[in-house]
C-alpha cells in the first residue's frame, strides 16, 4: 500500500479562507489550531436566527474539466451548511443548483448531490472510523470544516471504490487547507491515513 503522507505537500491556495473551527481543537500532532475571524464566524452564522440566511460558498468555481474536484467542493460545502444550520438538506441542494444556475454542469450537480445524500444516509458507518482513527478528537469537537471534509471523504473510500484512495485522500487535504484552519491539512491526512489501513481491501493508489 502506498504512503499518503505526501498528500502533506499540496499548496494551500491562496484564496483560503480563514478558520471556521473552535479555539480549542487541534490536529492529530496536538498542535492547536487558531480562532475563527470575526468574517469566518459572521459567515458561519449560527443554529439560531443567524443560521436562517444561506451558506456562501466562498472559493467554489465551477471547473468543467474537473467534475469530481468541484463536486468534492459543493458537497462539503452543502455538508458544512447543514452542519452548521437549520437548513433542511432538500432546501439547500435546490438551492445550490439554483444559484449557480447555467455555470453548473449537470453532471458536476448531479455528483454533488449523489455525495451529500450518501454521506447523510451513511453516518451511523462513517463516523465509527473517524472516531476510531482519531479517539482524541471527539467528532462533536471537531471544526465543521474538518468534519464535513473527512465525513465525505471516508465516505467515498468505503462506497465509492472506483476511486483510489490517493486521489481521495489528496483532495480532502487539498479543500482542508483551503477552507479549514492552518493545521487542518495535517490532521485529515492523519485521519484519514489511518483509516485507509483499516478498510479491507483498500483500492489501489494507481
Amino acid at each position: 500500500m502506498s504512503d499518503p503522507s505526501d498528500a502533506t505537500d499540496l499548496p494551500v491556495p491562496s484564496d483560503a479562507v480563514a478558520p471556521s473551527g473552535p479555539d480549542s481543537r487541534a490536529d492529530a500532532s496536538g498542535e492547536p489550531h487558531a480562532g475563527p475571524s470575526r468574517k469566518a464566524k459572521a459567515r458561519r452564522g449560527s443554529r439560531s436566527g443567524e443560521g436562517k440566511r444561506p451558506v456562501h460558498r466562498e472559493g467554489a468555481r465551477v471547473d468543467r474539466s474537473g467534475i469530481r474536484h468541484q463536486a468534492r467542493i459543493f458537497a462539503m460545502q452543502s455538508l458544512f451548511e447543514l452542519d452548521m444550520t437549520e437548513h433542511q438538506l432538500p432546501d439547500i441542494l435546490t438551492r445550490l443548483t439554483d444559484e449557480e444556475g447555467d455555470d453548473l454542469p449537470q453532471p458536476v450537480a448531479d455528483r454533488t448531490i449523489r455525495l451529500v445524500r450518501g454521506v447523510q444516509e451513511r453516518l451511523t458507518e462513517i463516523d465509527p472510523y473517524i472516531t476510531d482513527a482519531a479517539p482524541a478528537f471527539p467528532i462533536p469537537q471537531l471544526a465543521s470544516i474538518d468534519r464535513s471534509v473527512l465525513r465525505l471523504a471516508v465516505y467515498e473510500l468505503l462506497f465509492e471504490r472506483d476511486v483510489p484512495y490517493r486521489a481521495v485522500i489528496n483532495e480532502a487535504v487539498e479543500i482542508a487547507k483551503r477552507f479549514g484552519g492552518p493545521s487542518s491539512g495535517r490532521f485529515v491526512n492523519g485521519v484519514l491515513g489511518t483509516i485507509v489501513d483499516r478498510i479491507p481491501e483498500s483500492p489501489s493508489a494507481g
